[in-house]
């Protein structure tokens, strides 16, 4: 097979979920398989936009060719971002945006500022991985980098929303005593017809009622929840037999790395086991050098319930409900 059609086969085989198998340097590696859909939660980027149902692991980062071409395009690009200063590059979250079936890739390049990290959104045109192109509000046409990240008193994030057809980044800003001063919110609906993702004034104001209106997404908590892609907490998730996700948290509130998740069956059968073939236990996912990430499937049918313990007085317990389905 020659290189070009090799990496278009690897590419189309990560993005759109195939079950093809890539070889590079003699080693096998099955790619992951398509991707459960987001949960629809506006506020909040989840996990369970990344998770899979298969047991494949993506290839070694050094040796992905996806990864590979991801890192070309950006070193040649117009927007100079300091490709991998400070770490690998990584897949942030993947979405159908599009409704090509394929989902776009947002991506962590592996730099950023002082509390944020630089992202790019990424596709395919013509079977081709692209830079995806934005129209600004100016009317200006091009690439955008994204940011995801917080600080004590500042936040930004960026979020691809399936159901909408679109991305959008937040930026907001916080008092001494963590009380709102400033939020705002810039949505980029895709246009078929050109092929860009546009600036949609309404849909910014929309998303920006429904993230902005509550105090507790700003505060310092929900802050570092977010900064670390984590399930909001104290909500529910439904998940099938064999289910897989990534369960993100903020390291200074929740440090205890080894024995922080505790796992209760309230109901049924339900377990859940972390995958130990992904990675070290906590460091599973790239999601910043302030975050766990862990790796785990659910079996049986029933309900869990995820309890971990805050380190810090006035920031509460993390606890998640999970509702587990038999897939007989």
């Amino acid at each position: 097979m020659k290189p070009r059609i090799f990496l278009a086969v690897a590419i189309l085989a990560l993005l759109a979920g195939g079950s093809y198998l890539v070889f590079v340097k003699n080693l096998s590696v099955s790619l992951p398989e398509k991707l459960s859909p987001p949960i629809q939660t506006l506020p909040i980027p989840s996990p369970s936009v990344l998770s899979s149902p298969d047991n494949s692991l993506p290839l070694p980062h050094n040796q992905d060719p996806l990864i590979s071409e991801i890192r070309k395009i950006l070193k040649n690009s117009s927007l100079d971002l300091a490709v991998e200063e400070r770490g690998p590059i990584s897949i942030y979250q993947r979405a159908d945006v599009t409704r090509d079936v394929v989902p776009e890739l947002l991506i962590d390049v592996g730099s950023g500022g002082a509390y944020t990290q630089n992202m790019a959104l990424f596709r395919l045109e013509d079977g081709k991985l692209i830079l995806a192109d934005f129209k600004r509000s100016d009317g200006e046409t091009g690439p955008i980098r994204f940011l995801n990240g917080a600080s004590v008193r500042n936040g930004t994030a960026a979020q691809m929303l399936p159901e909408k057809d679109a991305i959008y980044q937040v930026f907001w800003h916080t008092d001494d005593e963590g009380k709102s001063e400033s939020c705002r919110v810039e949505a980029y609906r895709w246009n078929e017809q050109t092929r860009t993702f546009d600036f949609n004034s309404e849909l910014s104001k929309e998303i920006q009622i429904d993230f902005c209106k509550n105090p507790e997404v700003t505060s310092l908590y929900e802050q570092k929840l977010l900064a670390c892609n984590s399930i909001p907490n104290n909500s529910t998730k439904n998940e099938v037999e064999t289910g897989r996700l990534f369960i993100n948290l903020p390291k200074d509130v929740y440090p205890d790395k080894d024995n922080n998740l505790q796992f209760k069956t309230t109901r049924g059968n339900a377990t859940a086991g972390w995958i130990s073939n992904a990675g070290p236990y906590g460091e599973v996912e790239n999601v910043g050098p302030g975050c766990w990430s862990y790796y785990y499937d659910f079996e049986g049918n029933g309900e869990l319930l995820l309890t971990v313990k805050s380190a810090i007085k006035e920031m509460p317990d993390y606890k998640i409900r999970f509702v587990v389905s038999s897939l007989q």
